[in-house]
């Protein structure tokens, strides 16, 4: 095989949304480990990926080659353990292909990112069930809680198996699972073979699939929520999950980056990363043309896309939690935040309390802190 050919089987192409799926990861696993690493209750912090692909990635428009997942976090990871040498970081990284594994390893040496008395990157080349059972069942057998992972499930289509995710989601740690939403959308007749893998990913029937989810992207959604609270069996009312949505260039629906946690503190990291990440919305669904023309019709009102929400829509969210208060301190405006599924509590706070006044909110001060009036709104 030439070398040419060779290289188009271990370097894969990147379009614009697998990108930001990039900048999402690399920008929330600076701030996971940046919390863990400061925490006297966490010594050893584990990075789980089963599906590295070869850590290297074709940029579609460009033709230059880019880091992937595994490499970004492998740089932000080295960087930690070597400024904060009492915490030990191990990554476990996994591809079914030793071409690409190869090509990791070159492109890991490259980046001088050898081993160190508390750095460590694990490469094997297994299916992804074998690799995360073994992981998996060691856990179990180690329930430390000063071991915190990350695992982060990127198949290439909707084919998650719950068995082997099940030992991370009932653990103090994180799991980011990369929810192919389109693939069953438009795949429901397609050969059984596929029918199979959509009915262990949605613990379901093929009728039921057909008759209930359709082609309904929301539906395949709620289940995925439906299925980790029932996996969840520790505390699972203190179990937060987020998910945001990536679009193509048309706006076509391809998945959802969904993230579990036990961790508050993680809930609102992800969130925030999210936002920023979609430069102050909740995904990267082009909503110009469509704002443009809402605008004209409505003014400066702009209603809520569950797609796409802005900043606006959170101003809006907080508006109707404070309904009737004639006295809202700072802390108190943006506490209700700290519990939605999406809209984020730790970025975009000017941009969001600059809608209020707008709205009818009164805004005053009393002594050097801020209050806010939301008494008389109708």
């Amino acid at each position: 095989m030439s070398n040419k050919k060779n290289n188009s089987l271990v370097v894969s192409n990147s379009c614009p949304h697998t990108m930001l799926k990039f900048q999402l990861i690399e920008k929330y696993v600076a701030r996971w480990s940046k919390v863990l690493s400061a925490s006297k209750l966490c010594e050893w912090l584990i990075f789980i990926d089963p599906m590295s692909n070869s850590g290297i990635y074709r940029d579609s428009n460009t033709n230059a080659e880019i880091e992937g997942t595994t490499l970004r976090v492998a740089n932000i990871l080295k960087d930690e353990a070597t400024k904060n040498p009492n915490i030990k970081i191990l990554m476990l990284v996994n591809d079914i292909s030793q071409s690409k594994i190869n090509r990791l390893k070159i492109e890991s040496t490259v980046r001088e990112l050898q081993d160190t008395d508390n750095f460590k990157i694990v490469t094997s080349c297994e299916d992804k069930c074998d690799f995360l059972k073994s992981i998996g069942k060691n856990l179990k057998q180690n329930r430390k809680s000063t071991i915190h992972t990350l695992l982060f499930y990127d198949p290439y289509d909707a084919d998650i198996d719950w068995e082997v995710i099940e030992p991370f989601i009932n653990r103090w740690g994180e799991v980011i699972i990369n929810h192919f939403i389109s693939d069953p959308v438009r795949g429901l007749s397609q050969a059984k073979d596929k029918l199979l893998v959509y009915e262990r990913t949605y613990k379901t029937t093929s009728e039921q699939l057909r008759n209930e989810f359709s082609s309904d992207p929301s539906e395949y959604r709620e289940r995925l929520r439906e299925i980790v609270r029932v996996i969840r069996n520790y505390k699972p009312d203190e179990y937060f999950i987020s998910g945001f949505p990536f679009f193509n260039r048309v706006n076509g629906l391809l998945y959802e980056i969904v993230h579990l946690t036990s961790h508050q503190k993680g809930f609102n990291l992800f969130k925030s990363s999210a936002w920023e990440t979609f430069n102050g919305h909740s995904s990267n669904k082009n909503r110009k043309a469509d704002d443009d023309q809402l605008t004209l019709m409505l003014g400066d009102y702009l209603p809520g896309d569950s797609s796409c929400y802005t900043i606006q829509n959170i101003a809006d969210f907080l508006i109707n939690e404070h309904r009737g208060k004639d006295k809202v301190f700072i802390p108190e405006l943006y506490k209700p935040l700290e519990y939605h599924e999406i809209f984020p509590s730790g970025c975009f706070k000017k941009e969001i309390k600059d809608f209020l006044p707008a709205k009818g909110v009164k805004k005053s001060r009393q002594g050097r802190k801020e209050v806010y009036d939301f008494s008389n709104l109708e």
